[in-house]
């Protein structure tokens, strides 16, 4: 499903143009839909498969997703989530 967005065209009028998607973006929510929907682990080439990427690619997005994910868990867990809002998930882990 393509993105939309409304603009004023000639004379005014408005018109509906397509708005480019962010590809890191989309596949990152196509590794979490892949993963959620999965009763058995994703392997990483299965990822890579998936997305059309290499395995590198797919492993930085992983690994990205994976330490904003931890570090959420991270802070709930410690009770400090509303210190960790707003920062990089990832540097909770600093305190470990």
């Amino acid at each position: 499903m393509p993105l939309t967005s409304v603009k004023k065209g000639e004379k005014g009028k408005r018109e509906t143009v397509e708005t480019p998607s962010i590809q890191s973006l989309d596949r990152g929510l196509l590794i979490l839909e892949a993963v959620g929907k999965s009763p058995e682990p994703v392997s990483l080439g299965q990822l890579a498969a998936m997305l059309g990427i290499d395995r590198s690619s797919a492993f930085r997005l992983a690994k990205t997703l994976s330490l904003v994910l931890l570090g959420e868990i991270w802070a709930e867990l410690s009770g400090r989530k509303s210190e960790a809002k707003g920062q990089n998930q990832g540097a909770t882990f600093s305190d470990l």
